[in-house]
């Protein structure tokens, strides 16, 4: 073997290992992408949730103070 072939044959083990490490980064980054949609999503369900439970906390604390003007 001659060092030409050597070094050949480490820049292409070291250019399949960033082949590599490339395409498990890009798995990683579209779990982590698909993973802050569904946050997302389940973040602004929780919005509408907190909302809903205010409005009818307020609906609610409105009756009971009429309620007792009225006793």
């Amino acid at each position: 073997m001659n060092l030409k072939s050597i070094i050949g044959g480490l820049f292409m083990n070291t250019e399949q290992k960033l082949k590599k490490q490339v395409g498990e980064q890009q798995e990683t980054i579209s779990r982590l992408s698909s993973r802050i949609s569904e946050l997302s999503d389940l973040l602004a369900i929780l919005e509408n949730d907190v909302a809903r439970f205010k409005k009818h906390v307020s609906t609610d604390l409105k009756k009971i103070f009429e309620i007792s003007q009225r006793q």
